[in-house]
């Protein structure tokens, strides 16, 4: 939840775009969210849109949004998410 979402994105998109120029044929991604904000939101929308690119490009990516059994709200955005990505978008759940 940091104050300046970009600041903290960035770094983590420059690595995305990086990786981009000569990804591995099959790339998993995990998500395993608590909490995030509206800024962060956003932010993470521009990383799953980055893999899609990559996806689209030829390379086989999966996305797997982890999220509490208890908690629904992430759950939720983990669908919210999936519906706007063509690429593979797994829910999974796990107990704390």
């Amino acid at each position: 939840m940091p104050e300046d979402a970009r600041q903290f994105y960035d770094p983590i998109i420059s690595w995305i775009d990086e990786y981009a120029k000569n990804p591995n044929p099959d790339t998993v991604v995990k998500f395993k969210m608590i909490y995030y904000n509206t800024p962060s939101s956003k932010m993470i929308f521009q990383v799953l849109k980055r893999f899609e690119k990559i996806a689209l490009e030829g390379n086989n990516i999966t996305i797997i949004w982890m999220y509490n059994e208890d908690d629904i709200d992430i759950k939720d955005a983990g669908k919210d998410f999936s519906n706007h990505i063509k690429i593979p978008f797994k829910l999974e759940s796990y107990k704390e």
